[in-house]
């Protein structure tokens, strides 16, 4: 973008001005892209849940077989192996749980998509990249003696 607002000759302002427009354009970009993976995420983990839900309502001895063969796969054997599927499938909240991150391989994630997360990409980028035009600016201000051309130089 530098390269060629320098060479269109465009003014020092109209580098600012589409510098922060690209740094808000991509931000904004970078926010979108986070809130629909983490929706999708979110959306993948329940789907999942409710699935393994089902299981355990329905068919439980098929669960509670793959718990066994979990923590049999863990190395517990013998009367450790049964008290550990014991305990685990007493609690369904827990037996679901150890299912999605055991069987699934997914950690808990939030019910709800978290505005903050999302939000907190997009001020981070916008933060760390202000820096960029800032650093133009400041090297404009300096009268260096050197003509337009010598200060794209600057750049690459």
């Amino acid at each position: 973008m530098v390269a060629g607002v320098v060479g269109a000759e465009l003014s020092t302002k109209a580098l600012v001005i589409l510098g922060v427009a690209n740094l808000l354009a991509d931000g904004f970009s970078m926010a979108a892209a986070n809130y629909s993976g983490t929706t999708a995420e979110i959306e993948e983990y329940e789907q999942l849940r409710h699935m393994e839900e089902r299981h355990v309502e329905y068919a439980p001895e098929g669960d509670r077989e793959e718990i066994r063969q979990i923590f049999k796969a863990k190395g517990f054997e013998g009367h450790a192996l049964e008290s550990a599927v014991d305990v685990i499938t007493a609690e369904r909240g827990h037996w679901i749980k150890t299912m999605m991150t055991e069987e699934h391989g997914l950690p808990p994630v939030s019910r709800s998509p978290r505005q903050s997360s999302r939000l907190y990409l997009y001020r981070l980028y916008f933060v760390r990249l202000r820096a960029a035009p800032s650093v133009y600016l400041r090297l404009a201000r300096l009268d260096l003696s050197l003509d337009r051309h010598d200060r794209t130089d600057l750049f690459f």
